[in-house]
């Protein structure tokens, strides 16, 4: 009888060091299988721009056109500088647009901790003067990058020329899309194991897992190159890192943003979302038309950043990814914002 259950614990065993076995297999070739794939990615994808150093690390920077005032686009959340490929070229006709990665976004290297609004301006500034971006500046953020550009333009104010927010985060979101709160902590168990699925090639190997291969309706304008471009950087793992640091310091982005204020009479634009299509985990008893009034009552707000109060306009055929969906709109924003800054005193 014991020699029975000494063989049956000795089956346990041996099957249980088999498993744990095929997982560690199962994880180093995945880990290899990320590295190389990764490499490859990087070599078949062309880098537009060039690398510029800030010191501890390197971030990509693209620039078109020719002309002054520069026009800088900070991209939101989770995405690359390519979300901006339908936009960038429409301004480059009018003047010189640059593009950057945020640190471990799209091609640029990962950058120290921590990764709140407010470093992650640092860096833009240092990036400007290291990549010898001369003259005066329209800044323009999309979502979670109308927060950096805000904290940006605190920081170098005497080169500022104006300011576009599109669909752009709002420091009282939390209080007035609770949602919003349990959503981000919902976000934050998974991302928080992320980074470690990506390293071993999850994303690769079942793009489906969290949706990062989702191109959705409001990615549908864009060429199979450029979605291709951004689901890619979606799914490597730096990329998924650093979104994750950044979602972590989310709140305190945010108080970053409140305790900065106003700008005085700088020429201010916010351009919001015009389409009641709620994110899919918005609760099924608020409306798509609910969240989007409650979401563009806090795009009234932020016009109270500028005095005069700050130009809106709305992008009626579009949800949040504007740049997307109406980049002739941006680019229109954008222009009436440089008219109105040549017609502004340089002193704020």
């Amino acid at each position: 009888m014991r020699g029975e259950r000494r063989a049956r614990g000795s089956i346990v065993w041996k099957l249980l060091g088999a498993i744990l076995l095929a997982l560690l297999l199962a994880v180093v070739a995945g880990y290899t299988i990320e590295r190389l794939a990764s490499s490859r990615d990087l070599a078949r994808l062309a880098m537009p721009g060039r690398m510029v150093s800030v010191g501890s690390h390197r971030l990509h920077l693209s620039c078109a056109g020719q002309g002054s005032p520069v026009v800088l686009l900070e991209s939101g959340w989770g995405m690359p500088a390519a979300i901006w490929a339908r936009t960038q070229p429409l301004l480059a006709q009018r003047t010189q647009t640059c593009v950057y990665d945020r640190a471990g976004y799209g091609w640029s290297e990962s950058g120290p901790d921590p990764r709140d609004a407010a470093h992650i301006a640092a860096e833009a500034e240092a990036l400007l003067e290291a990549a010898q971006i001369k003259g005066s500046l329209i800044l323009v953020g999309h979502s979670f990058g109308g927060i950096c550009v805000r904290l940006l333009a605190k920081r170098i104010p005497e080169r500022v020329a104006g300011m576009v927010l599109v669909d752009a985060v709002q420091e009282d979101m939390l209080r007035a899309l609770p949602m919003v709160r349990t959503r981000m902590e919902e976000r934050r168990t998974q991302m928080e194991i992320a980074p470690y699925l990506a390293d071993v090639s999850v994303f690769r190997i079942a793009p489906g897992f969290f949706g990062m291969d989702r191109r959705g309706e409001e990615f549908a304008a864009l060429s199979d190159a450029q979605w291709e471009t951004i689901r890619t950087f979606r799914t490597m793992p730096r990329q998924v890192k650093a979104a994750l640091d950044e979602l972590l310091l989310f709140e305190k982005s945010m108080e970053e943003a409140r305790a900065a204020g106003g700008f005085g009479s700088l020429p201010i634009a916010i351009l919001s979302a015009g389409l009641a299509r709620k994110p899919r985990w918005v609760p099924d008893d608020y409306t798509g038309a609910e969240y989007l009034r409650r979401w563009n009552l806090l795009q009234e707000k932020m016009r109270s950043l500028s005095n005069p109060p700050a130009s809106r306009y709305l992008a009626a055929q579009s949800g949040h990814e504007i740049p997307i969906q109406q980049p002739e709109l941006v680019a229109r924003v954008v222009e009436a914002v440089m008219r109105q800054a040549a017609l502004t005193p340089s002193v704020r």
